[in-house]
């Protein structure tokens, strides 16, 4: 009997439109994957953390990979996604009051 593959039901994150389902989705299969403690501060086992990296990064556009190319670290990919597309960020604020100006 075939393995489902849980990434192929997450859809790839593209941007600010989908940020919100696919951090939620990708949390959830990182916990069911027991790798959401690397996204703690002080993760220590450094394979899970090479995996969480690895399956986080396989599930984003390839147009965003300029935001974690130089992520050394799962939870440094994960920081550098929200900090991008996170709506409730300052530069979310900053580009509202610019486009409202």
């Amino acid at each position: 009997m075939a393995s489902i593959n849980p990434l192929a039901f997450i859809e790839k994150l593209t941007g600010r439109d989908n940020y919100n389902t696919w951090k939620f989705a990708v949390k959830s299969y990182l916990e069911h994957e027991d790798l959401w403690e690397c996204i703690d501060p002080g993760a220590k086992d450094a394979q899970k953390d090479v995996k969480a990296k690895s399956k986080i990064i396989l599930l984003i556009d390839p147009v965003n990979y300029i935001h974690v190319q130089e992520a050394r670290t799962a939870r440094e990919v994960w920081l550098n996604l929200q900090r991008a597309f996170d709506d409730s960020g300052l530069s979310r604020k900053l580009a509202l009051t610019i486009a409202g100006s």
